[in-house]
């Protein structure tokens, strides 16, 4: 190889380790906005439908008594 394609050789796979890095650090913000609990009881409820603890029609009736509760409350 000459001093050329040395060069080039390296600054590739510098570059390639720099997108690696890159991507990682990217990937690990993300996860935690999306691991971050639900603040509100709307919003659990709102999640465990999203992943499929409770069915349709559970979320609905659970989603009514928390308004219903909230009614009373006020």
């Amino acid at each position: 190889m000459d001093m050329y394609t040395t060069v080039l050789v390296v600054v590739v796979a510098i570059a390639a380790i720099a997108v690696a890095i890159y991507a990682a650090r990217k990937g690990r913000k993300t996860k935690g906005v999306d691991s971050m609990p639900p603040t509100t009881e709307e919003a659990r409820l709102e999640d465990r439908f999203a992943r499929g603890e409770i069915s349709e029609s559970e979320y609905r009736r659970n989603l009514e008594e928390l308004k219903e509760r909230r009614q009373k409350n006020t």
